[in-house]
């Protein structure tokens, strides 16, 4: 996964953010492991500067992110 990879990461948190941190050694990625795919995963989490970065793709509306958000919260 393209994601898995800290310098990309902190790449994407730039990006999406207009910052421009150098340490991707300050990531720690924190996706949950145990959780139910329909064929692919697109989610990814993070902790960045006592901060959790949360992204996924979603094509349509979803009841269960709040589940999913409780879920990465108390996993991290």
């Amino acid at each position: 996964m393209l994601f898995h990879d800290k310098r990309k990461l902190l790449e994407l948190y730039n990006a999406l953010n207009g910052s421009c941190y150098k340490r991707p050694q300050d990531l720690k990625i924190v996706t949950l492991e145990n959780a139910i795919y329909m064929g692919m995963r697109n989610d990814l989490s993070f902790l960045f500067h006592s901060g959790i970065c949360l992204f996924e793709q979603q094509a349509t509306r979803n009841p269960n992110m709040p589940l999913r958000c409780l879920f990465y919260i108390s996993d991290s």
